[in-house]
Parts: structure tokens; C-alpha cells; sequence
């Protein structure tokens, strides 16, 4: 779970790094006996269609980044259909904040709310599992 929680933990810089990735113009294109083998449209156009295979986050690489993001999406919306305090309280805690204070601001226990990151975590490693991110021995 710690997969999990770190690609949770870092959603944002996630994004940003794919974002970065995906619109970065600065790379060459590629040469060969001194001919340029794609045009600039050509190039971006395959460069958005092949996944990313990695991105560097906070010194820690992260393969396929963006599944993980679809992994983070779909538990996203998985929570909020079970319900609102449910969504807030995962999304809360991914944000930082402190569990005392969630459990506070929606009057669930502890137990409680740990309960639902547990399972929020199991649901989003199904779906790293089903991407093929995660494997289960």
C-alpha cells in the first residue's frame, strides 16, 4: 500500500510532471544522414498517442504515470458514489490534512475513518492491479 499512498500523496506533482512531459517542445527532433525523420506535427502527434513510460517525482521514479492517474481518477469517483463524507474524507487525508481534524469536521470515529481509507486504498490497488501497475503474488 505504500505504492498506493505515495501516488495518492503526490497527485499533483504527478499531473504537472505529465503535463510537462506531454508539452515539452524543446526536444529535438530525431536526425538521421542529416534528415529530420518527422515534422513537428508528426512528432507531437505520436508523442500523444505512446504512454508515457515514466516520470521523476520528488527523486522517485514512477512508471506509466498515466494509469496511476486513471487508478486515482476512478477511486475518486468510486468514493464520491458512496458518498460525499466518504470522497472528503479520502480526499482530506491525500491532501494532508490531519485524520483528528477529518474525523472532526464530519463526526466519524477514528475506526471509522480509517475503515474508509482502507478501503479506498483496496479499491484503487484492484484497479492498479487491473492495469497491470501493481501484481498480487
Amino acid at each position: 500500500m505504500k505504492k498506493i499512498d505515495f501516488v495518492f500523496f503526490n497527485e499533483n506533482k504527478i499531473r504537472v510532471a505529465v503535463y510537462e512531459e506531454r508539452n515539452d517542445s524543446h526536444r529535438k527532433p530525431e536526425i538521421k544522414s542529416g534528415k529530420v525523420l518527422l515534422n513537428p506535427t508528426e512528432r507531437d502527434a505520436l508523442k500523444n498517442i505512446i504512454p508515457l513510460p515514466q516520470v521523476s517525482i520528488g527523486g522517485s521514479v514512477l512508471k506509466l504515470p498515466e494509469l496511476w492517474i486513471n487508478v486515482i481518477d476512478k477511486t475518486y469517483i468510486w468514493c464520491r458514489n458512496k458518498s460525499e463524507i466518504f470522497f472528503q474524507a479520502v480526499r482530506r487525508k491525500y491532501n494532508g490534512e490531519h485524520y483528528h481534524k477529518i474525523c472532526s469536521d464530519y463526526s466519524i470515529s477514528q475506526p471509522h475513518f480509517f475503515n474508509i481509507i482502507d478501503k479506498a486504498r483496496m479499491y484503487a490497488a484492484m484497479q492498479a492491479a487491473q492495469f497491470g501497475l501493481i501484481h498480487v503474488d
